[in-house]
């Protein structure tokens, strides 16, 4: 939901969560210290929040949450529900790249879902109601629940812990360990280059970042 801005570099852990209205940055680099350093910056499976601080601009998830704390979409387009509540379809967004150029799709949502329903405490909340997650389309996923679980939104909006997506190819291979630093690669603002234990974790801006048109909130 924030406009990109400039090269982004972090000394002795990383950046919290930026909370900038405004669509202009300054151009340049950021330090910023942290009191420790995170365990990781695979937020599927630590709710830590020193990864959580990092992670958040590297990785996006399906929701987010607005100024009033109310889930709105992110990498969702939107999402239908039937079945009194039991069948959600979520839409995807189209044109958003991950760092490696890929293109996001469906396909890649679901994998992401399926490891952080497995390995992740957040995910096994929610995946106590799930029968099924599939690809529906290209740019859609159906959630089938075995009944109405009316928090299902606010859980994919939590980052910390939460739902973050990743490429299939990614997910199809982790488990419950955390990701290697080769794997971060995520659709956010920006992007991972390098971690020098207790020392700095570098990101720079992903020039290829897809934003939402909505005004930033």
């Amino acid at each position: 939901m924030k406009k990109i801005g400039s090269v982004f570099k972090i000394m002795l852990s990383v950046i919290i969560g930026l909370s900038i209205a405004s669509s202009v940055w300054a151009g340049g680099t950021l330090r910023y210290a942290t009191i420790g350093e995170p365990p990781t910056l695979d937020g599927q499976v630590t709710t830590s929040d020193l990864a959580t601080t990092i992670a958040q601009h590297v990785f996006e998830g399906l929701y987010t949450f607005d100024s009033s704390y109310s889930p709105v979409p992110l990498l969702a387009a939107g999402e239908t529900l039937s079945n009194g509540g039991k069948t959600i379809v979520i839409s995807i967004r189209t044109g958003v790249t991950f760092h490696n150029g890929k293109s996001l799709t469906a396909i890649d949502v679901v994998a992401s879902m399926n490891r952080w329903g497995e390995h992740g405490s957040r995910g096994k909340l929610l995946f106590k109601n799930v029968d099924s997650v599939v690809a529906s389309g290209s740019h859609e996923v159906t959630l089938q629940l075995n009944a109405p679980f009316g928090p299902w939104k606010n859980i994919l909006a939590l980052l910390n812990g939460g739902l973050s997506i990743h490429p299939e190819e990614i997910m199809s291979k982790a488990g419950k360990k955390p990701l290697e630093v080769s794997d971060y690669i995520g659709t956010g603002p920006y992007k991972f280059v390098s971690w020098m234990p207790n020392r700095y974790i570098e990101l720079v801006r992903f020039d290829g970042y897809s934003s939402r048109s909505e005004a930033a909130d």
